[in-house]
């Protein structure tokens, strides 16, 4: 060291400088190898391993050279950050920020350490899977981000451009008299030699301090951008993927995948090739692992997401979402994990991803029945088309539902409102398409079991009766109707199901009765069961007065002053037949 940096007649090589060793400038000038690994593993902070992603051999003995290349490599890439140490490499870089003057071009805002520490982030957050991104050299890193998805190109050309300039900058500054400064001269006269140096001859300085803003503005707001993905501090921890086959099929396992095989292929159909899905889903990989093992069922997770991926048009923008918001892509993993309803959903609508899983707090905006029959009707009434009304409901349905199902299971929404917002949702279905079909008046949709009941869950059929007024003469091809626009198969997807055998005579009764029909059914021949199922009727839809005097004619049958002996037993009958058979007359209506 001295040779190469005391002064002498003939001048300095080299300023060696070898605080950078561990402990720095309190610490031995030389260690061992073991010595080094000790201190690494114990004490070494974030910003020590930062440093060794600039170790190179340059010097001596090339076996103990390349050992320690060795090591370091072990450290950065195997071992990686913890969110500590990204916490504390950013908290080092504030506070040097801190004390530089802003005509420090190295640390200051939009400086060089701006661009190096938000290369060399990435770097340590994305190599640990990535052996391309090893690069000791600011620019050959930069172009494999660039290159490899982890930047858009636009913003790595941006960078490097500006690294370049600054390093351009730096140059001049100091080979003017050979030391080692970072600060732009405050004299104009100094300032416009350094522009006329960069080339500019008829306004050098106003040139030169134009350019130098503008790099350093697009620096710094890069940096930031970069410097600061919620994504580098959630895969900060996580630990290398690139692992061997046996021992990745052991990972796989251990985190919750019971078809391994199946697990396997898939993550290399997602990150297969060079489309920005690809290369999105490449670097997100690690996280996407943990976000599904953490959900219900891993493998329906991962195969719904395959799923999702491949269907969805513009799928390079849904990985790009899961790459760059963590927060989504956890959502969307636990989503995908919980059941088939919500894949099917998202894949019909899979920019609820962008809109709703991509907030901070996401407003999901399910309003009450009242709300949203009001919603779905104004919806109705800007379509005249019957085909698109159809559309219409059915799309209501299925987002009303995701919205539901997502409150559910994200935030942890209480049982009772869930299945609130399910029934809701029947009773606004059935009252847009009696709406649609001129069916309001005279005609009444009768909910019955769980919808009833208002406890309707995920799946679960609309049970209902139908009523109607006497000078409803076409009350039965308007109910077949309401059934084809709600649940028949269709061009616009599945619908909600609706199952009438709880109506008088179960299938071979008529679709639909008149109020007197049902006046004399339930009070001379309905039988305990069908009297006890009547507990759960509630007016769901249709015209008002039809709805309240069916009430009105079931109130004294269903709550008469007492029960004789026979009902009783015949209740009970019922009771032992689900127990022994597992279903009650009419179906599971329970």
């Amino acid at each position: 060291m001295n040779a190469l940096s005391a002064p002498t007649f003939e001048g300095t090589a080299f300023v060696v400088d070898a605080t950078l060793r561990p402990e720095g400038a309190v610490g031995p000038l030389s260690r061992s190898l073991e010595s080094h690994r000790s201190y690494y593993d114990r004490w070494a902070e974030g910003w020590e391993l930062q440093a060794l992603l600039k170790a190179r051999f340059c010097a001596g003995d090339p076996e103990v050279g390349e050992a320690f290349i060795e090591l370091a490599h072990e450290l950065v890439w195997e071992r990686g950050l913890e969110p500590e140490d990204l916490r504390a490499v950013r908290l080092l870089k504030a506070r040097a920020e801190d004390g530089a003057s802003p005509r420090d071009i190295k640390r200051g805002p939009g400086g060089i350490r701006d661009i190096e520490f938000a290369v060399q982030m990435l770097q340590m957050v994305h190599g640990r899977f990535d052996p391309d991104l090893r690069k000791p050299a600011t620019l050959d890193c930069l172009a494999e981000l660039g290159g490899n998805g982890y930047l858009e190109p636009e913003q790595a050309e941006a960078l490097a451009d500006a690294y370049h300039f600054l390093r351009q900058v730096e140059h001049r500054l100091q080979v003017w008299d050979l030391t080692q400064t970072h600060e732009l001269p405050a004299s104009r006269e100094v300032r416009e030699r350094l522009g006329r140096s960069l080339g500019w001859v008829l306004d050098p300085v106003g040139e030169f301090d134009t350019r130098l803003a503008r790099v350093r503005a697009t620096a710094r707001d890069l940096h930031e951008r970069l410097y600061f993905r919620p994504i580098l501090d959630s895969l900060a921890g996580i630990p290398s993927a690139r692992l061997e086959p046996e021992a990745a099929r052991m990972r796989l396992a251990a985190l919750g995948f019971r078809d391994v095989a199946a697990a396997e292929v898939a993550f290399v159909d997602m990150t297969a090739g060079l489309s920005r899905r690809s290369r999105a889903m490449q670097q997100a990989l690690p996280l996407t692992l943990d976000w599904l093992s953490r959900s219900p069922d891993p493998d329906l997770g991962l195969r719904q997401l395959r799923l999702l991926l491949a269907n969805t048009t513009d799928h390079g923008s849904l990985a790009t979402l899961i790459h760059n918001n963590p927060v989504a892509g956890e959502r969307l993993c636990l989503l995908l994990g919980t059941g088939e309803l919500l894949g099917n959903l998202l894949d019909r609508i899979p920019e609820f991803a962008t809109t709703q899983l991509s907030a901070d707090e996401p407003d999901w905006n399910i309003r009450d029945r009242e709300g949203a029959i009001e919603r779905l009707l104004g919806l109705l009434d800007s379509r005249p088309d019957p085909d698109d009304r159809i559309g219409t409901i059915r799309r209501f349905a299925r987002r009303r539902t995701l919205r539901i199902a997502a409150r559910d299971i994200l935030d942890e929404a209480p049982p009772d409102l869930t299945t609130e917002s399910l029934s809701d949702t029947g009773d606004a279905v059935i009252t847009g398409a009696l709406h649609s079909l001129d069916g309001e008046r005279g005609m009444a949709a009768i909910a019955m079991g769980k919808w009833g009941g208002r406890e309707l869950s995920y799946g679960s059929d609309l049970d209902l009766i139908w009523v109607n007024s006497e000078e409803r003469t076409d009350a039965a091809t308007l109910a077949v109707e309401v059934d084809r626009w709600v649940s028949a198969p269709n061009r616009h997807g599945p619908g909600l199901s609706i199952d009438t055998e709880l109506r008088p005579e179960g299938r071979r009764g008529p679709l639909t009765r008149s109020l007197d029909g049902y006046r004399r059914y339930y009070t001379e021949w309905a039988e305990p069961w069908e009297v006890m199922a009547l507990v759960r009727a509630r007016p769901a839809a249709g015209d008002p007065e039809v709805m309240a005097e069916f009430m009105e004619i079931i109130t004294p049958v269903v709550w008469r002053p007492s029960l004789d002996e026979a009902f009783v037993r015949s209740i009970r009958m019922v009771k032992a037949r689900v127990e022994t058979e597992g279903s009650p007359p009419g179906g599971d209506r329970a």
